[in-house]
């Protein structure tokens, strides 16, 4: 797997970094290091890297968007509940 077949799987849809490492089957954290890459990358091009932040399902809290994988608990009520952030390359427009 490198950077480009990346890029061209999260046009598809969204994507969840614990679904792309099983997808490509390599570890997770690869994945976060190429999807941090990726989102630098995009700056200075017409696409960007789409994060839709990872939430807590009990009480709704939403976590940064800078957060790649799943936080383990919630700062709010302490739930483990999380739902994985998902992310996927959009145009810029």
């Amino acid at each position: 797997m490198n950077r480009q077949e990346l890029t061209a799987t999260l046009r598809q849809r969204e994507w969840a970094a614990t679904e792309l490492a099983r997808h490509f089957h390599v570890p997770l954290d690869e994945i976060v290091e190429d999807l941090k890459h990726i989102r630098k990358s995009l700056k200075h091009t017409d696409v960007r890297l789409n994060i839709d932040p990872a939430e807590c399902r009990k009480c709704g809290f939403q976590f940064s968007s800078d957060k790649m994988n799943r936080p383990s608990r919630c700062p709010v009520c302490k739930g483990n509940r999380i739902r994985d952030p998902l992310m996927e390359v959009v145009s810029a427009n």
